[in-house]
């Protein structure tokens, strides 16, 4: 006797092997998706730490140019 395989069987295998596949690019999307995040998060914390030695720079000059002025003064 040959046992077949009925339709409702083989159609659930086959969503089955979909809801699988589905669930991996689910999980490979939310990986990309946390990767994404991190690099933004890195790139923030790179613009203000650019941000700060900016500001530092900016002051570092204020210092100097009063210096140059004061000392431009003695001459």
């Amino acid at each position: 006797m040959v046992i077949e395989e009925s339709p409702l069987q083989t159609h659930s295998s086959e969503e089955h092997e979909v809801d699988k596949q589905l669930r991996e690019c689910l999980e490979q999307n939310n990986e990309l998706k946390l990767q994404i995040l991190r690099k933004e998060g890195d790139l923030e914390t790179k613009n203000i730490l650019i941000k700060n030695l900016h500001g530092q720079l900016d002051s570092e000059m204020g210092i100097l140019k009063s210096y140059q002025r004061g000392n431009h003064h003695r001459q």
